[in-house]
């Protein structure tokens, strides 16, 4: 059924006939089911999170600081998420005078817990069903891989619609010449092998960030450099820790001009 309402989508006759807008927003709901949340959520290197012993002033600060209307609470660790943090709450509690000293513990809501594997759509089912506003992602081994809240599930699907005032660094694959390309450091494995016709790995990495993190073996500074069979991989752009971009383009032919730089290596993936 899927299948027939694509080639409607695609077909209509003229009267019927979709704008182009409409028809990248069916594209990205029909599309949306079958998107594994690790796809969507905001990772783990890139959270705001308050330690469970927060105080009441660095609390507020944190979560206003952050522009967020919910955060994660974290006992001693960020993969030891015991709570959700609701600025709202956090109001009330402002209003109101108390006996007891403040506490996060009394005040947090309980964390919900999905595996990364699980489908977009299946999750969004049950976010909708339980009244649920964020969930906390975790990997195989149990730690915290990153938060899915239903904004980022609606960007989901919207987001793929562009207009003229769209920044182009937001593309995740876009071609900059000839054998030279820019990858968001979000985009899969997969999807760099058939842009580049590489052999690379998904055993210890499943997105070209990953990859780069890995090939390092250190938190980046930027502009480093890892050769992969024909191509010489760059990060171009971070936020933070966070690989945000990576440039990749064909290695010279030629061996004098493709002199080694000194962050640069080489890796056998």
């Amino acid at each position: 059924m899927e299948s027939n309402l694509i080639e409607w989508v695609e077909n209509a006759p003229s009267p019927k006939k979709l704008k182009e807008e409409e028809r990248k927003m069916v594209r990205s709901i029909l599309g949306f089911s079958d998107t594994l949340i690790r796809e969507i959520m905001i990772p783990r290197i890139d959270l705001t999170a308050i330690e469970l012993n927060t105080d009441l002033a660095a609390a507020a600060e944190t979560i206003l600081a952050s522009g967020h209307s919910r955060l994660p609470v974290y006992d001693d660790e960020i993969d030891n998420i015991v709570g959700i943090l609701y600025a709202k709450d956090l109001i009330k509690y402002y209003s109101e005078e108390h006996a007891e000293p403040f506490s996060l513990k009394s005040m947090m809501r309980e964390p919900v817990y999905v595996p990364e594997s699980k489908k977009a759509g299946d999750l969004l089912a049950d976010m909708q069903l339980d009244g649920i506003h964020m969930v906390i992602v975790v990997d195989e081994y149990g730690g915290t891989a990153g938060i899915v809240s239903m904004e980022d599930i609606v960007e989901e699907i919207v987001g793929e619609i562009r207009d003229e005032f769209d920044n182009a660094e937001e593309i995740p694959i876009e071609e900059l010449g000839p054998d030279v390309y820019s990858f968001l450091g979000r985009v899969d494995i997969t999807d760099v092998n058939e842009t580049l016709g590489t052999h690379l790995s998904r055993e210890s990495s499943d997105t070209i960030a990953g990859f780069m993190y890995t090939m390092i073996g250190k938190v980046p500074e930027g502009d480093e450099i890892v050769n992969v069979e024909d191509w010489r991989f760059t990060i171009a752009e971070l936020t933070g820790n966070r690989i945000r971009r990576v440039r990749v383009e064909r290695r010279s032919e030629d061996p004098e001009s493709d002199t080694e730089e000194p962050n640069e290596q080489e890796a056998t993936h």
